[in-house]
């Protein structure tokens, strides 16, 4: 709501294009790895650890992707500041990446409570970002799109989160 009445349609409509894009890359952000962690029996530290590490690489990979093509993004709809939105938003498969193996462990334990709070603080921490840096000169800000990126993707308490049950690395 806070965001509405910061950015106008014009700009609502710039993350949008964007989205278009990074949406599709976002059914890669995980390949599937989160659903088999949080289905599996139990988890050792060294698949906790290589799990964390492959999303870290694919959340880097896909960064990486969108940044590449946030110049071909901007050239399609013949909008330069697409670029810069894109850059913005690619940031969202990192900060994902780094936290989705932590809200993994949370949902083993069955701590929804956690994740609902994380949630909202995560919205809040964005919505206050994008107040903070609210340029009155610029209609599309980057704090209005660090925003966005904040609400869907930053675990803000994820170093935070105990350990699950687990069996020593040598057990199958």
């Amino acid at each position: 709501m806070v965001l509405a009445r910061l950015l106008g349609p014009k700009e609502f409509g710039l993350v949008g294009m964007v989205t278009a894009f990074t949406g599709v890359l976002t059914l890669f952000r995980d390949f599937g790895l989160s659903s088999a962690a949080i289905q599996r029996k139990t988890v050792t530290d060294e698949q906790i650890s290589t799990l964390f590490w492959i999303n870290v690489l694919v959340g880097l990979l896909l960064t990486l992707v969108s940044v590449g093509m946030a110049p071909a993004i901007a050239a399609f709809y013949h909008e330069p500041r697409l670029v810069k939105v894109t850059a913005v938003l690619a940031i969202g498969f990192l900060f994902n990446a780094a936290g989705v193996q932590h809200s993994v462990l949370l949902q083993r334990e069955m701590r929804f409570t956690a994740l609902a709070v994380i949630g909202t603080v995560s919205m809040i921490v964005g919505t206050a970002i994008a107040m903070l840096t609210r340029g009155d000169d610029v209609k599309l800000d980057a704090g209005a799109t660090l925003e966005l990126v904040v609400q869907r993707d930053v675990p803000l308490d994820a170093s935070r989160v105990p350990n699950v049950t687990k069996t020593p690395s040598s057990a199958p």
